[in-house]
């Protein structure tokens, strides 16, 4: 494994221990926690704006089901709601780091969707995973963004924290833009697709495959951190 794989690998794992050590740290804290378990009928499109852990996975399912936990305070957590919106073939989940009263929640989703679901999700704090979609719009402030096995059109946007995209082999890539602030780019391409890379990075490592001019637009956009792209 090269030095620069190493690397990134270690920020990711360092990136998501921190994570879990806070959602533990406020267990411990609280010492409450409550699960809801919800059920929609599918959307073309689900988007979730949440403050806190988003996992989303596509399945052989016929509806969307969501996993909720939130750790806090017995006052807080019974208090606790998950804004749901419907408009069209859009399904918007809500789920904020705090009550209508402002008392402080932590969050976790679990959520599995029907295959060809697409998927966008806004974060400000937390770790977002996504695995088996096809066109996903990933977007944290702080945190760290994991997506594997994804294809379609592929936006994954972070201010501060790691990224780690794996691209499916099965099915169509149309495009990939990554545009991280600040943290490390782990990138896995599968070996038969056809991509023109287009990477700009300020004072950071970059390891790259030799592009196919006119191919697929691979595009990623680095701050401050490693970019490291591997074919598999």
């Amino acid at each position: 494994m090269r030095r620069s794989t190493v690397s990134t690998a270690i920020a990711v794992a360092a990136l998501l221990g921190g994570g879990v050590a806070i959602v533990f740290g406020y267990a411990r804290r609280y010492g409450a926690v409550r699960v809801m378990n919800e059920e929609f009928d599918p959307a073309a499109t689900l988007e979730v704006d949440v403050l806190g852990a988003v996992s989303v996975v596509a399945g052989e399912v016929k509806k969307i089901s969501v996993r909720v936990s939130i750790w806090g305070s017995a006052a807080t957590i019974a208090a606790y709601q998950l804004g749901v919106e419907r408009e069209g073939k859009t399904l918007r989940l809500s789920a904020p780091g705090h009550t209508s009263g402002r008392e402080r929640a932590i969050v976790n989703l679990q959520i599995v969707v029907p295959r060809g679901t697409h998927l966008r999700v806004r974060s400000s704090a937390g770790m977002i995973s996504a695995r088996s979609l096809d066109d996903v719009d990933l977007d944290a402030r702080l945190g760290a963004i994991s997506a594997r096995d994804v294809g379609g059109t592929v936006h994954v946007r972070i201010g501060a924290g790691a990224v780690a995209v794996a691209l499916a082999k099965d099915r169509p890539i149309a495009a990939v833009d990554i545009d991280c602030g600040v943290g490390p780019i782990a990138l896995a391409v599968p070996r038969a697709l056809r991509a023109d890379y287009h990477v700009v990075a300020a004072l950071t490592p970059i390891r790259a495959p030799d592009s196919v001019p006119g191919g697929i637009p691979v595009d990623v956009h680095a701050g401050a951190g490693p970019v490291a792209i591997a074919l598999r």
